[in-house]
């Protein structure tokens, strides 16, 4: 009951679960195997291919636990020219050409108790700010800045317009600008 590697599959039940999906995997790697293997060999070197026909079906088990797979034989090859390509990329990448990364802790400070208590209030005087803001501005900053609705969405949540939105936003910049400086 073997199929030509150029006839479509016709599979009665496509991602059986457990044993039986196993199951099925099997029958697919003995019909569709030699199939990917041929193509494969005459695309790389003999020495490489094994590890690819596993790459391919190894594909094919992850995507069939997702969901039905349609046509198993269409997607076998078109996951081994996939395959082909990932492994052109990794043969192909200019991977003594990178920089070395000497020096890239120099910049970084260290997590001081000092550090970490002047983070703490600069965090607390946002926050204090934040709640100084009237009701609406604050309510339209939270959902532009916190929510990241664009502005005709918090128009539409709040009720008001787009322009209205923008003030509102322009206003409670200009007051935690005022408030906080630099540290906005």
């Amino acid at each position: 009951m073997s199929s030509s590697p150029r006839r479509p599959l016709e599979v009665d039940d496509p991602a059986p679960d457990g044993p039986d999906r196993e199951a099925q995997l099997r029958v697919w790697m003995l019909r569709y195997g030699p199939g990917v293997r041929r193509f494969l060999l005459k695309r790389a070197p003999a020495s490489e291919v094994d590890d690819l026909v596993q790459e391919v079906f190894l594909s094919l088990q992850a995507r069939a636990a997702a969901s039905a797979i349609e046509n198993v034989e269409g997607y076998l090859f078109r996951t081994a020219v996939s395959v082909l390509s990932r492994r052109h990329r990794r043969k192909t990448w200019p991977w003594g050409r990178q920089e070395a990364l000497n020096g890239v802790h120099e910049g970084i400070d260290e997590l001081s108790p000092e550090r970490i208590l002047l983070s703490r209030e600069a965090v607390e005087r946002v926050v204090v700010a934040l709640k100084r803001l009237p009701r609406r501005r604050g309510e339209a900053f939270a959902l532009s800045r916190f929510q990241q609705l664009s502005n005709e969405e918090v128009a539409r949540r709040m009720g008001i317009s787009v322009k209205s939105v923008e003030e509102l936003l322009r206003n409670a910049m200009q007051q935690l600008t005022a408030e906080l400086g630099t540290e906005l």
